[in-house]
C-alpha cells in the first residue's frame, strides 16, 4: 500500500540507486585491488540492510515514513564498514581517496540539513579514529581535507534546502494568489499591451456572461458599447506607457446585449526584469450602487420640492390666520373701549378671554413659523463663548423683570463651535423657562455648566423651582406638550421643541430631569464638532 508522496518516492530511488553503487563499487574493488582487505560479510552487511531498506519501504507503513531517518542509519553503517577497511589496509592512499569520494557522494544523498550534519559528525569521528589508530593523525591532509569535504556538504545542503523552500514558497504563493483571482467576485482579466485578454477569471465569466474560452485572445473592446469605442485608443496609450489608471465608472456591455455600469481599474504588470509585459483589468458592477444613487437623487429632489410647498404652505397659512385672529383682536379691542360700559362685568370678561385666545393663537404660529425656519437654516458654524452668551441672555431677562433677586451661576469658558444664532435661541428657551418656573421661588438659582461624561462635554440648565413629573418626562419636548396649566405658567408648548431642533442640528442630543417642587435639569450635547 503507498503511503508516501512525491518526496518519499525520490528518497526510495535514491535508496536503490544507493545500494546499486555500492554493488557496483564491491565489484571495481575486487578487478582494480586484488588481494585488499576486503571481507565478504561486511559487504554482504552493508547490501542486505539497504535492500531490506528498499524492499520495506513498500510494504510496511512505519519504515516507509521513517525512511529518511533509517536511511541516514544505512549510511552511517557505510562509513563505520569504510573506517574498518581503511584500518585492514591499513591507511593505504587508495583507501583514503576512496573515502573521500564515497563521503562526499554519500552526503548529497541525505534529505536534510540535520542528516547531513549527523552523518558528518559520524565520519569524522571514524575517519580521526583510523588515522590515530594507523598514526597517520599528525602528518596526513586526509583529515584535514574530508573535514573540509563534509563542510562543504553541510553548506550545500543547507543552501540547497533553502532554495527548495524558496522555490515551494513562491510556487505556493502562485497557487493562492491564482485561487484568489479566480474566485474573485469580481471580475480580473490580464491582457497584452495591445489590449489582447490572456486571462479571464469566474468573476469576469459571471459579470460578463462570456466563458474564459470566448474571451481569450480578444481585444477587451469587445465590451465596450457602440457609442464607446472612443475609449480604446486613450486606454491603449495609458498601458503602453506602463501607466496605473485610477479606477474609473464607465458603461460595458454583456454578452445578453444588456449595458451595465462598472468601475475599472487597470494597472501595469512587470516582468521579473523590470519590463512591462503587459496590464491587470478589475471590473466591478456598481450597477445597484447608480441606482441608489438615482433613487437617492430622487428622493432628495422630492424632499427639496416638498419643503419648498411646505414653506410656501406655511406662509400661506401663517397670513390667512394672522388677518382674522388681527380682526378678533382688533374688534374686541374696539368693543371694549366704545360699548365696555354698556356691557356687563360677565361680557367684558367673555371679551377678555376671545382677546386672550387671539393673542395666544397669534404666538402660536408665530412659534410653529420660527420652528420651521430652524430645520432650513444653514449651520454655519463659528466658535462661540457659550459663557457670554448666557451671560447676555440673562441680562435680558433680568431686564424684563428688575425686581426679581435671583442667583444667576455660570461657568466660564465653556466654548464650541456651532451656529451663534441657534444656539442663542436654544439657551433663550431653556433659560427662559428656568426664569419662568423658579419665579414664585424667593431664593431662586439658575445654573448653567458643564461636565465629562464619557468622554463627552454635556451641558445643562439647572433651577431649583417648579419642577416637573418625570412620569410625563416623554412629552418634553413634543410641540404643544405642556406639563403645566396655562393659567400656572404662560407659554405655547414649542420652546423645548425648538431646542430639541438645534440640538440635534448641532449633531447632539437633549434630555430633562426633574422633581415636583424641587426643581428642574436640562442637559444637552453638541456633537463631535472641536471647540474654539
Amino acid at each position: 500500500m503507498e503511503v508516501i508522496g512525491k518526496e518519499g518516492r525520490r528518497l526510495r530511488t535514491i535508496v536503490g540507486i544507493a545500494g546499486a553503487v555500492y554493488l557496483l563499487w564491491w565489484f571495481t574493488v575486487e578487478v582494480t585491488l586484488p588481494g585488499s582487505f576486503n571481507p565478504l560479510p561486511g559487504r554482504l552487511l552493508v547490501v542486505g540492510a539497504d535492500a531490506a531498506l528498499f524492499v520495506a519501504s513498500f510494504w510496511s507503513p512505519p519504515v516507509a515514513r521513517r525512511l529518511s531517518g533509517l536511511f541516514t542509519a544505512w549510511v552511517c553503517l557505510l562509513v563505520a564498514h569504510y573506517t574498518y577497511l581503511l584500518l585492514g589496509n591499513h591507511g593505504d592512499s587508495a583507501w583514503w581517496v576512496g573515502a573521500f569520494v564515497t563521503f562526499a557522494a554519500t552526503s548529497m544523498c541525505l534529505q536534510s540539513p540535520r542528516e547531513v550534519a549527523l552523518f558528518s559528525v559520524f565520519s569524522l569521528i571514524c575517519v580521526i579514529y583510523a588515522a590515530a589508530v594507523e598514526g597517520q593523525l599528525a602528518h596526513t591532509i586526509y583529515v584535514p581535507g574530508l573535514a573540509t569535504i563534509l563542510l562543504l556538504a553541510n553548506i550545500t545542503k543547507r543552501s540547497q534546502v533553502a532554495a527548495q523552500d524558496a522555490t515551494r514558497q513562491a510556487a505556493r504563493a502562485r497557487t493562492e494568489l491564482a485561487a484568489i483571482v479566480e474566485s474573485s467576485a469580481d471580475a480580473i482579466m490580464a491582457t497584452s499591451l495591445n489590449g489582447v485578454v490572456r486571462t479571464w477569471n469566474r468573476g469576469a465569466e459571471s459579470l460578463f456572461g462570456y466563458t474564459a474560452d470566448e474571451a481569450i485572445g480578444r481585444p477587451l473592446s469587445f465590451l465596450l458599447p457602440p457609442d464607446r469605442h472612443g475609449e480604446e485608443p486613450a486606454l491603449l496609450a495609458g498601458l503602453a506607457k506602463g501607466e496605473p489608471a485610477p479606477a474609473f465608472e464607465v458603461p460595458r456591455r454583456r454578452k445578453d446585449g444588456r449595458d451595465m455600469d462598472v468601475s475599472i481599474a487597470i494597472s501595469p504588470v512587470r516582468d521579473p526584469q523590470g519590463g512591462l509585459a503587459g496590464a491587470s483589468v478589475v471590473a466591478r458592477d456598481i450597477s445597484d450602487r447608480k441606482r441608489a444613487e438615482a433613487e437617492a437623487h430622487l428622493a432628495r429632489d422630492a424632499a427639496e420640492a416638498a419643503n419648498r410647498d411646505l414653506e410656501a404652505f406655511n406662509y400661506s397659512v401663517a397670513h390667512d390666520l394672522r388677518a382674522p385672529l388681527r380682526a378678533i383682536d382688533g374688534f374686541s379691542s374696539a368693543l371694549l373701549e366704545d360699548h365696555g360700559g354698556e356691557l356687563g362685568a360677565a361680557a367684558r370678561l367673555h371679551i377678555d378671554r376671545v382677546r386672550n385666545a387671539a393673542q395666544h393663537m397669534a404666538r402660536l404660529i408665530d412659534g410653529l413659523l420660527a420652528l420651521g425656519r430652524l430645520t432650513r437654516a444653514d449651520l454655519h458654524r463659528t466658535p462661540i463663548d457659550l459663557s457670554d452668551l448666557a451671560r447676555a441672555t440673562f441680562e435680558r431677562l433680568r431686564e424684563t423683570q428688575p425686581d426679581r433677586v435671583v442667583e444667576f451661576v455660570v461657568r466660564d469658558g465653556l466654548a464650541k463651535r456651532g451656529n451663534r444664532a441657534l444656539l442663542g435661541a436654544a439657551l433663550e428657551n431653556l433659560l427662559g423657562n428656568a426664569w419662568k418656573f423658579t419665579r414664585d421661588r424667593p431664593d431662586a438659582r439658575i445654573e448653567f455648566g458643564a461636565s465629562e461624561q464619557d468622554g463627552e462635554t454635556v451641558y445643562f440648565v439647572r433651577d431649583n423651582g417648579a419642577g416637573f413629573d418625570m412620569a410625563y418626562a416623554s412629552k418634553l419636548f413634543g410641540v404643544f406638550q405642556r406639563l403645566h396649566k396655562s393659567s400656572e405658567f404662560e407659554g405655547t408648548g414649542i420652546g423645548l421643541a425648538t431646542v430639541q431642533r438645534i440640538v440635534q442640528r448641532h449633531g447632539g442630543r437633549v434630555w430633562g430631569e426633574g422633581t415636583v417642587g424641587e426643581g428642574a435639569c436640562f442637559g444637552f450635547t453638541l456633537g463631535d464638532v472641536p471647540h474654539a
